[in-house]
Parts: structure tokens; C-alpha cells; sequence
């Protein structure tokens, strides 16, 4: 049943987010994602388009890391959506984080060519490298092609490899997504994985709303998976 249920909350907002603002509806189940034996066979490399991390130049905060914040509408909005998968707010909370990347803060500094990842949101210390554009990886998904932007460091890092999505949605809520990983085999295998990273002054209101409209728009799938 936790394994079920578990198929229910990964990536709940956040593949919602990546389904509305990239093709322009809402997605009334996850499993309308592409098959991971699928994925490969779309990928693309040909006719490239190019990139640089002056794309996603500034401060970017994780989705998940709002959860966490001491606002009277965005807990109200957390427990409708917990409810819904018959979860605490506590453990839809932990579940999100324990789901996304293990970075809550990323600063992208185009002139350095560097990133810098912080465990926590409010950290100070964070673990910085130099990333180098590699290749563009494109994908179909929802009848229309995406594409992953792979960078590379060759110093000592957590996260040798990062894939980076056009910044996309401003009309509604302004994000990207985020994979970091050891490879670019190992950040592809699972195509419901959408790390979401936001503005970091974006308001508590407008996540609040994101998940109240995810409570009232997905709930009642949620028991279509329940056998």
C-alpha cells in the first residue's frame, strides 16, 4: 500500500506544474508521461539548439523547500493535498523533498560559469563547480518535443552532471526543472523525475493556489489506482 501510495505523491505539484505550463492543459494522471522504453528512442541530438547558463543566470529556490514555510494558507493548501493521498502534511512534505534533488537553493553565476548548490534554502555555505554546456537531449512528451540542456563539470563535485529545462511557464508561475545526477543514463531513467525550481521571491500565495487547484483537479484520481 506505501508503494502505491508512494506512485500517488511523486511529483504531484511538480508534474503538474512541467504538464500545464508545457502543454498548455492540465494531465489528469502521471502515467500520461512517456514509458521509460520509450525515452531513449526519442531523444535526439541532432540539429541542436545551443545554451549557457546565462539562461538560468540568478538565485533559484526548490519547489519543495516552500513546503516547509509557516504560512497559514499554505498549510491549509498542504493539507487538502495530503488529505487526498491519505498522508500527514509531515509526510507529504518529507515525501516531495525525499523525491526531488537534495538541493534546496542553486546560484547560477553565468560570468563564473559556476553553480552552487545548498543542501538547505538558508544556507550560507554552499558547494560550487564549473559547468560547461554538453548537448541538447530533446524528448516528446504530450505531442511535443522538450529538451534537456546537459552540463558538465569536470571538478570535484556531487553532481557531475546537471540537466537544465527552459525556463517556461511566466503567464501562470515562472520555473524550470532540474535532474542532477552521475551521469546522463542515470538522470533519464525515471521520466516522471521534474525537480521544480522557482524564483525565490516568488509568493507563499501563489504556491498555496498551485495546490489547492492540484487538490481539487486530481483528487478524485487518486482511487482509480487503488486495485
Amino acid at each position: 500500500m506505501m508503494y502505491l501510495k508512494k506512485l500517488l505523491v511523486v511529483g504531484t505539484l511538480v508534474l503538474s506544474l512541467f504538464l500545464v505550463a508545457c502543454n498548455g492543459q492540465t494531465a489528469s494522471d502521471p502515467t500520461d508521461a512517456p514509458a521509460p522504453s520509450n525515452l531513449p528512442e526519442q531523444m535526439q541530438q541532432q540539429d541542436q539548439p545551443d545554451a549557457s547558463l546565462a539562461d538560468w543566470d540568478g538565485t533559484w529556490r526548490n519547489m519543495t523547500s516552500f513546503l516547509s514555510e509557516d504560512d497559514e494558507g499554505l498549510r491549509e493548501a498542504l493539507k487538502h493535498v495530503a488529505e487526498e493521498h491519505d498522508m500527514t502534511v509531515d509526510e507529504y512534505i518529507e515525501h516531495e523533498k525525499e523525491e526531488s534533488v537534495p538541493f534546496e537553493k542553486m546560484v547560477i553565476d553565468s560570468n563564473a560559469e559556476t553553480i552552487t548548490f545548498y543542501e538547505l534554502y538558508r544556507d550560507t555555505d554552499g558547494k560550487t563547480a564549473k559547468y560547461t554546456y554538453k548537448e541538447a537531449l530533446e524528448f516528446t512528451h504530450g505531442g511535443a518535443n522538450f529538451y534537456w540542456y546537459v552540463f558538465e563539470t569536470k571538478d570535484a563535485s556531487e553532481h557531475p552532471i546537471v540537466l537544465l529545462m527552459e525556463i517556461h511557464g511566466e503567464e501562470n508561475m515562472a520555473h524550470f526543472h532540474v535532474r542532477a545526477a552521475k551521469s546522463v543514463d542515470e538522470a533519464m531513467k525515471d521520466e516522471h523525475w521534474y525537480p521544480t525550481f522557482m524564483d525565490e521571491n516568488i509568493p507563499l500565495s501563489m504556491i498555496a493556489e498551485e495546490l489547492e487547484h492540484h487538490a481539487e483537479s486530481h483528487g478524485h484520481h487518486d482511487h482509480d489506482h487503488d486495485h
